[in-house]
């Protein structure tokens, strides 16, 4: 999972008020370890009453809006995977296909979103590689504390070293 410590412990819920500071969540290759291929992220927000494509969650206003990039363990930038931030639910259908509000009926509602990088990247791996260093970075920087549960999965496989 993305993590403000990006090793998956530490924060795992984009839910703070990061509106006057930024947060990141990350996955970071560590120095040792063989590179990761980072082959999709599945997104989940979850909050209370009905989504619409215009806002965020229900009726969450993002200013600055979610960005993701990757960045090397200077945290130089190597390259942007968001054109525009996502400011909107609908904001996800930009990147990637697989986005879907999940209702019940009752209860909480969900926006699942599956971002597959192996479909979007064309290079040999099939995914987004990760040297050693290496991080990927969502970036929050607006207030999130109306909503329930916000993570950012990644799945993917270590290269062998």
């Amino acid at each position: 999972m993305l993590s403000t410590n990006g090793d998956g412990t530490g924060t795992t819920s984009a839910i703070g008020n990061y509106a006057s500071t930024a947060e990141t969540f990350e996955l970071v290759a560590g120095p040792a370890s063989p590179s990761l291929v980072v082959r999709r992220m599945l997104v989940t927000v979850r909050d209370s009453g009905a989504f619409d494509a215009e806002l965020y969650g229900n009726g969450v206003e993002l200013p600055n809006g979610l960005t993701l990039h990757v960045a090397d363990a200077d945290d130089v930038l190597l390259y942007s995977l968001t054109p525009t931030p996502i400011v909107r639910n609908a904001d996800w259908t930009s990147v990637c296909y697989d986005a879907q509000i999940l209702t019940w009926g009752i209860g909480d509602e969900f926006l699942a979103v599956r971002w597959t990088f192996a479909k979007s990247m064309h290079d040999s791996e099939g995914g987004i590689v990760l040297e050693a260093g290496d991080k990927l970075v969502l970036t929050a920087n607006d207030d999130l504390t109306s909503l329930i549960d916000h993570t950012f999965t990644c799945e993917g496989y270590a290269l062998a070293s």
